[in-house]
């Protein structure tokens, strides 16, 4: 058992040094990465315009996701 938590520990740890050296992202690509997650979880229309994701629902709601 103490050896998964310190394999997990070390696993954490080179996560982190990776995330902190990848490129930096763009606002309009986080928007593109985040609405086919938001597609599979919710019902509705979405848009994408720029740093902005249009979420229209059946009922009426309107949503509009920016990423600053």
């Amino acid at each position: 058992m103490c050896k998964l938590q310190k394999f997990s520990t070390i696993e954490q740890s080179v996560d982190m040094k990776a995330a902190v050296n990848e490129r930096e992202i763009k606002k309009e690509e986080l928007i593109l990465e985040l609405k086919p997650l938001i597609e599979d979880y919710f019902i509705g229309s979405f848009k994408v315009e720029g740093n902005k994701l249009n979420i229209g629902f059946f009922n009426g709601q309107n949503f509009i996701l920016t990423v600053l």
